[in-house]
């Protein structure tokens, strides 16, 4: 997976999904590849937030916000 990214940075910030991608992107509501998502979760699974879309300030705030 990492040989399709060549930013060292953005390694730090994607997850690679050893599942199936379909069954991922349902358990999280995400309805398709054409826009990005951040998502906050704990290790247990809990889905604290889940943003769609480009960064915004109201966004940051939002999962500032959801940090537990």
């Amino acid at each position: 997976m990492r040989s399709g990214i060549t930013s060292i940075g953005m390694w730090a910030k994607t997850i690679t999904v050893y599942s199936s991608l379909n069954a991922f992107n349902r358990s999280l509501g995400i309805d398709g590849r054409s826009e990005i998502y951040v998502a906050l979760v704990d290790p247990d699974g809990t889905v604290h937030s889940l943003i769609k879309g480009d960064v915004t300030e109201a966004k940051v705030d939002q999962l500032r916000a959801a940090y537990p």
